[in-house]
This record gives structure tokens, C-alpha cells and sequence, in this order.
């Protein structure tokens, strides 16, 4: 029998805020809404929506698929100014678009059950306040249906690119390092992350048959001998790889701010794009960002007080919870992406946030991120890119997949923000990286040596952007 699975840490209710519907992103209508929304006098009730078509025509995959309409701002055209939607107002619940009445909560399908958690994009979910997504059960069942039964069916699961491990044994994992996120344990951000690769390496050396078995036992994970790590100052001493696939995170915040994705970009906004990717490579200069107001200045994110700022215990805690509800979205897509390049997509996607919270506290001319720079740089997260086609899904695809399969590569883009030396956030992980596994060069930032593929990288030309 197939089952939903709802996430019982998430708490949610709706605080009416419309960050949802002040997004850039297109929300397809289904053909029987369609007729509903086109027919309805919408200028005669209201201003906003006088004199314009309702709906916007997308070329999605080669189609043309009719969306909601949006302000050159982003916003949706159907937004009241006491922020509620004008078609649950005239045409009811069920007349909205199918995004908008599941958001904030998603699905992940896997084999034998719907996996649905929450967006911590939403302002109110990352509040936590309200009832239990349990105690809403029959609401979120109703507005999420139940994928098919023959979805994606599969037994196995890439831990990395040629490397299957049973099911079960993927659900252990995955069960495994969201226990290292438990926000009521004590331990930063990094530490966990640290501690999480230390179980992804110990799970690619162990026999995939007795995987799961090997991560119930109480030491998994736990290895000895840490060798001296550098501490990467400056974001721009961070390796290339770890850069590029930062930029290429950030792509969806290069576009133009009237960029909705209904047509193609233009060719000197493609090329616009390439030149944004290669000032964050570099960490200099400035780039006009689609999601913050005014330009984010490279070189003043990595000035001494935010490389020493330190997210507080309520951030920490945060970023912990978005990362328990995100793991299995991350790491079940068969054949798109393996166990270790979701856990490495995940350390790019905390990055992410880091990088925007110090954008928007040095907008505001603050020395350090506040609490509530982080809620917002974790809205923009999860709006602008995790919720987006990453750049790296299609232009880049095959470059940063080799990327991403690297664990050594993955330690790297962990220490790109860590305020301290990672080896003493591995310390405080409750394990240290073996010995063996690390080239040998006291200060080194490329510590995963054999049995984990990782790409060659480009000599000093730089990447191949093509």
C-alpha cells in the first residue's frame, strides 16, 4: 500500500505575508481553470488588473503554456493590496492554480511513499508557529494528491555516479545525516555538515549489501587523525571549483528584474549573464542583483567582520530545520542527480544563504548578518534558486555534475564560510577526516584523496564556460 509521509517537525500557518506571490517565478493554469479566470470582468472590480490580459503565455520545454500574469516587479497581477488573492476572492479556493494552493508544502516521490515536508522559503514556515502539518493532515492530503504508484520505481539508488546501494540502505542514510541536524543538539552548521561527509565517505567505502546494517552501529561516521586544515580568509582563495559552483548557484539572480521567463533571454542578456558568473568567480567588483535592491559588492563579503561573524543559536537552529525538511528532495532523484551531489548541493545551497545574508547586512551598512538577515538570504534561497532550473540542470550540466560528485571538492565549498578552521568544526562534529584520505600538505584545501572521483579541473585559462 502506498503511503504519504508528512514531516511531523513542521509547524505552519499562513501569516497572509504574499512573499509567495511577490516572486518572479511563472505558475502555470491548469486547462479547467482557465476558462474561469479569462471569463471574470477582473477590470471592473479591480484597478491593478484593468486593461490587462490575465494571462501570460511561457515557453516551457518547447511549449507554450498560458501562466499567471506578473508586474514588471515580479509580483502577481492577481495581488490585492490587502494581500490576498483576488481569484480565491471572486472564484474560490479551487479556481487558484494548483502551485498556489499546494505552496508552501511539496512531495518527494520515491518508490513506497510520498515524502511531503514544507518550503522554508515561506516566511511563516520558517516561523514554526501554528498547528503541526500532522494536525492538518486532511488539508495538505487534499491539496497534494498522491504521485502513481509506478513513478520513478526503483529498488536502488546512485550513492555516486556508478555506485548503488539498496533502497533501504539510502533510507538509512538520509536518516542518518538528518539526525546530525537535529536542531536540539548542541553543534554550528559546519560541524554537522563535516560530520555528514564523514558518513558519506565511511558509506562509499562500505559493501553496499551491508550498508544499512553498518549505519545503525553507533561509531559510523566517526574516523580519527585530523590533519591541519587552511583556513580560506578571503572567499576569493577559495578553490575554483568551489566558486564556480557558487556562481553557478546564483545564476536565476543575474537576470534583469523584468526577466519572468516567457521567452528566451536575449543574446547580449546571455552574455550579460557569463560576465556576472565571472565577477563572483573572481569575488570582485559588483553585479546588479535581481533579488536585492541595488548592486551586491563582491569583495566587501568577505571583509574581516563577516568572516568572523557566527550565526546565533536561533539561525543555527533555522538552517538546521530547512536542512532536516530539504534531504530527501535532495537525494532521491534517480538518474538526475547522486546521494553525494545532493549532500554537496546542499552544502552549495547553505553557502547561498550565507552569501546573501551578508549582501543584505552590507546593504544596510551592518558589520555583521543579523537574525533577520538570514530569514530573508533563506526566502531568497529557497524562491530564487532551489525552487528554479539551476543553471548547472542545463548550460553547465555536465562540468558541475563532476563537481558536485566530488567529495573532496564538497569539503572545500564547506570551508568557503566557516568562521573557523574546519578541522575544529570536524572536532566539534564529534569525528576528524582519516588520515589517509588527505594529500599530505599541512594547509591544504583539497583534503579527499582516492576512492572519491572527482573532475580534473582546468589549468590556468580557468573554467570552460561553454
Amino acid at each position: 500500500m502506498r503511503l504519504q509521509v508528512l514531516d511531523n517537525e513542521i509547524r505552519y500557518e499562513c501569516h497572509s505575508c504574499a512573499a509567495c506571490c511577490r516572486q518572479p517565478w511563472l505558475e502555470h493554469v491548469e486547462d479547467d481553470k482557465l476558462g474561469p479566470v479569462r471569463g471574470f470582468n477582473w477590470g471592473a472590480k479591480y484597478p491593478q488588473l484593468a486593461g490587462h490580459d490575465p494571462i501570460l503565455m511561457a515557453e516551457v520545454n518547447g511549449q507554450q503554456l498560458p501562466m499567471l500574469a506578473k508586474k514588471d516587479n515580479g509580483e502577481c497581477l492577481f495581488l490585492d493590496s490587502d494581500n490576498l488573492c483576488v481569484i480565491h476572492k471572486e472564484l474560490g479556493y479551487e479556481a487558484k492554480p494548483e502551485a498556489c494552493r499546494r505552496f508552501p508544502f511539496f512531495s518527494a516521490p520515491m518508490p513506497d511513499a510520498d515524502h511531503i515536508s514544507a518550503h522554508f522559503a515561506c516566511p511563516s514556515v520558517q516561523e514554526g508557529s501554528g498547528p503541526s502539518i500532522q494536525e492538518q493532515r486532511d488539508d495538505i492530503l487534499r491539496t497534494v494528491p498522491m504521485s502513481s504508484p509506478t513513478r520513478d520505481t526503483f529498488t536502488e539508488v546512485a550513492l555516486l555516479v556508478g555506485h548503488l546501494i539498496p533502497l533501504e540502505a539510502a533510507h538509512a542514510l538520509v536518516d542518518r545525516w538528518a539526525g546530525l541536524f537535529d536542531p536540539d543538539q548542541p553543534g554550528d552548521l559546519w560541524a554537522r555538515f563535516a560530520r555528514a561527509i564523514h558518513v558519506a565517505l565511511q558509506a562509499v567505502q562500505t559493501e553496499p549489501a551491508s550498508l544499512r546494517a553498518a549505519l545503525a552501529e553507533d561509531g559510523f561516521g566517526t574516523v580519527q587523525n585530523v590533519p591541519p586544515f587552511a583556513r580560506i580568509d578571503s572567499l576569493v582563495d577559495a578553490p575554483l571549483p568551489c566558486r564556480l559552483l557558487l556562481a553557478l548557484n546564483l545564476w536565476n539572480d543575474y537576470y534583469p528584474p523584468q526577466h519572468s521567463g516567457a521567452r528566451r533571454p536575449s543574446w547580449t542578456t546571455r552574455m550579460g549573464l557569463i560576465g556576472k558568473v565571472m565577477h563572483v568567480l573572481r569575488m570582485s567588483g559588483t553585479y546588479a542583483s535581481r533579488y536585492l535592491p541595488g548592486n551586491v559588492v563582491l569583495h566587501r563579503l568577505s571583509a574581516p567582520g563577516f568572516r568572523e561573524a557566527t550565526p546565533p543559536e536561533d539561525v543555527t537552529r533555522l538552517l538546521c530545520r530547512w536542512v532536516r525538511a530539504a534531504f530527501r528532495q535532495r537525494t532521491f532523484r534517480r538518474d538526475r542527480i547522486s546521494m553525494v551531489a545532493g549532500l554537496h548541493q546542499q552544502i552549495v545551497d547553505a553557502n547561498c544563504v550565507h552569501f546573501y545574508a551578508r549582501a543584505v547586512a552590507d546593504q544596510a551598512g551592518r558589520e555583521h548578518p543579523q537574525p533577520g538577515d538570514y530569514h530573508r538570504a533563506l526566502s531568497i534561497v529557497g524562491f530564487g534558486i532551489t525552487s528554479q532550473v539551476r543553471a548547472y540542470q542545463n548550460v553547465f550540466r555536465r562540468r558541475a555534475m563532476s563537481l558536485l560528485e566530488s567529495m573532496d571538492i564538497g569539503w572545500s565549498s564547506l570551508s568557503m564560510f566557516c568562521p573557523v578552521p574546519l578541522a575544529d568544526a570536524s572536532n566539534r562534529a564529534g569525528g576528524a577526516w582519516p588520515a589517509e584520505a588527505c594529500p599530505g600538505a599541512s594547509g591544504s584545501s583539497r583534503t579527499v584523496g582516492a576512492r572519491v572521483p572527482h573532475s580534473d579541473w582546468p589549468g590556468p585559462d580557468g573554467p570552460d564556460l561553454a
